[in-house]
């Protein structure tokens, strides 16, 4: 597919047996979904049997999703049922480390945060280059570096950070309402 088709779109040509939007729908989604396995403390050969577990549920029910806005929260309520069913059967190896871990589906408000989550990393994979960069190691690192790190890692001064830092931001903000992400949502 040439063209980023809108959620919409790529729904109804999945459901319209179109391979391409399939492959597309997928590759949009499954770092949203990887990140709820990835989240609970599983390591990676397991998170990906969850997110084809998940792939291949949104599969069997495309007809049941009526809103493509509903998608991401199915896709997170899903990776989260499918995770637990995985660590259920795996009881005697696999132990879940988030700190609030239930069977139950995770709050409205963690799914969102997760879906906000997912469309900034998105939103950063556009931006690309050195403001990817930037942010990610601002913001998204696991372990937090210094700016001297940041400014080692980038080649570039430290007191460049934060200049560089607010231009990049300035980049993103478009980039992040064009998916629906507004300064209050941040």
């Amino acid at each position: 597919m040439s063209k980023r088709l809108t959620d919409e779109s790529l729904l109804n040509s999945c459901k319209n047996n179109r391979q391409d939007a399939w492959f597309e729908l997928v590759e949009r989604y499954s770092n949203l979904v990887l990140s709820v396995p990835i989240r609970y403390g599983l390591n990676m050969s397991d998170s990906e049997d969850v997110m084809q577990a998940v792939f291949v549920r949104l599969f069997r029910s495309l007809d049941s999703i009526r809103e493509a806005k509903a998608m991401p929260a199915w896709l997170l309520t899903t990776s989260h049922r499918e995770t637990w069913r995985l660590a259920q059967s795996r009881k005697k190896t696999t132990t879940l480390h988030e700190p609030n871990a239930s069977t139950s589906d995770p709050p409205e408000e963690e799914l969102l945060l997760w879906e906000r989550q997912h469309l900034i990393r998105v939103s950063l994979k556009q931006l690309g280059g050195t403001c990817k960069q930037l942010l990610e190691l601002l913001f998204f690192a696991r372990e937090k570096s210094s700016y001297g790190d940041i400014a080692e890692k980038l080649d570039m001064a430290i007191g460049a950070i934060g200049p560089a830092r607010a231009r990049c931001f300035k980049k993103l903000m478009p980039i992040l309402e064009s998916m629906g992400i507004t300064d209050e949502l941040i």
